[in-house]
């Protein structure tokens, strides 16, 4: 081995991590939602499909929530 991590450091790194990003050619590091917030869009995205929540709505919905998850990250503990 050429001392590459572990699957479990990795996986530790991970569940610690605060932010992702994806390295993209000619774009550069574009941010990627947790896996919280992707289990949400996914949830979202699934509505949709079944055609119980109509797309401006659910587009709407989305926005909010990365709007409030942006902030709760800019400022954790406010109001407490």
């Amino acid at each position: 081995m050429t001392g590459a991590p572990s699957h479990r450091d990795v996986a530790a790194r991970v569940a610690g991590a605060q932010r992702f990003a994806i390295s993209l050619p000619l774009v550069g590091k574009v941010p990627f939602p947790r896996p919280e917030q992707l289990a949400f869009y996914a949830a979202l995205a699934g509505l949709v499909a079944v055609e119980i929540v109509e797309w401006p709505v659910a587009v709407a919905i989305g926005a909010g929530h990365a709007l409030v998850s942006q902030r709760q990250q800019n400022h954790p503990q406010e109001g407490q």
